[in-house]
Formats: C-alpha cells, structure tokens, sequence
C-alpha cells in the first residue's frame, strides 16, 4: 500500500455506505490508504456501546487517563484523552465487533500480498476530552522500520461511536 496521503492539507476520504459492493470500498481504500464506511454498526449498536462505555467510566475512578509527564503522553497521545486498552478481556460483546466476520474478511483482503493470517494485535476505547490539542495525522506502520511503498504490516479498523468529521 503506497502512503498518498497529503500530511500538510485535509486528506480526501475515500466514503462509502455498509451496503455498497466491499472491491469498491477495498479499491479506494488501497488507492487512498484510508476509506470511511458509513453504517458498519446500527445506531442501536452505537448508542449501546456509548451507553457501555459510559458506565464503565463512570464505575472505574481515573479509567484510561493518560499517566506521566514525557513529551509523548501529555503531546502525541494526549493528556486530555482516555484509553482504554484491552477491550477483548473487559466486554462481553467485543467478539461480536473485533471479530465480526465483515471486518476479519477485510483484513485478510488487505494484508493478503504480505501475510497468510491476520492477527488482532490491540483493541483500544479512545474518548478526546474538551481541550485536547489535535492529534498529529499518522500512521501506526511508522512505529516500524519499513520503507514507504513497502507491504503491509498492519492495517486499522476505527469504528467511531460519535460523528465522524474531517477535523476529527
């Protein structure tokens, strides 16, 4: 996958509706590195996740607060953000999102010309607090040492719970 994303301007969001034929969600999203599938989950499902996460939250004192004082916590990661991290061991739904069979099928599509299986690697709640600075546009690979044009190492699933915006 190359990277065809312009760091210093808006980025074009490749965007699509749940219902539409996936090669031509795949083929924007392979052109663009990025593409935004509309209705994945119904707004039922979205408002019992808010609603679940919300009370989770609300039942765990300082849940998912940003620790420490280094430059990447309090600036890249943000201060001002929860994580919550291993979503798999804490939700009994989570099977039916992280392993929902629409989204393992997209995976091995996407990793196919560099792997032979898929691994779920982390699941992560990120909720941005009112004043948070914005996150600087990225790309998780970059954690790791491959040149730009090289395979796929990984690829990301976000499934936004509230609107989902350019600025955002």
């Amino acid at each position: 996958m190359t990277d065809n994303l312009n760091y210093d301007s808006k980025p074009c969001i490749p965007t699509y509706n749940s219902t539409q034929d996936w090669a031509e969600i795949d083929k924007g999203f392979q052109g663009a590195g990025v593409a935004l599938v509309r209705g994945f989950l119904s707004p039922a499902q979205v408002a019992d996740l808010n609603v679940t996460f919300d009370d989770y939250i609300a039942s765990h004192e300082n849940v998912g607060q940003t620790t420490g004082s280094d430059s990447h916590k309090t600036g890249f990661l943000g201060a001002q953000t929860l994580r919550i991290k291993g979503l798999a061991a804490k939700f009994d739904w989570s099977d039916d999102i992280l392993a929902h069979p629409v989204l393992v099928a997209w995976a091995e599509r996407m990793m196919a010309q560099s792997s032979t299986s898929i691994q779920l690697a982390t699941t992560e709640f990120i909720q941005i607090q009112p004043g948070q600075q914005r996150q600087p546009l990225h790309r998780d690979a970059g954690a790791w040492p491959v040149p730009p044009g090289g395979p796929a190492i990984l690829v990301n699933a976000i499934i936004a719970l509230t609107q989902f915006t350019t600025e955002n």
